[in-house]
């Protein structure tokens, strides 16, 4: 949600070098949310295969 913005200004002006970093300073946002949903996903399924 957060790139949305960005990646809107990118199709009215395209590039810029501001929006450019703007966009990569955003993006360690959604590697972390993606690593807890990695450890979530993993947590689950060991729970539902440990379960037999």
């Amino acid at each position: 949600m957060l790139q949305l913005p960005v990646h809107a200004a990118f199709n009215r002006s395209g590039y810029s070098p501001e929006l450019m970093r703007g966009l990569l300073h955003s993006d360690w946002i959604r590697k972390a949310a993606d690593s807890v949903r990695l450890a979530a996903t993993a947590v689950l399924l060991h729970q539902m295969l440990s379960a037999h």
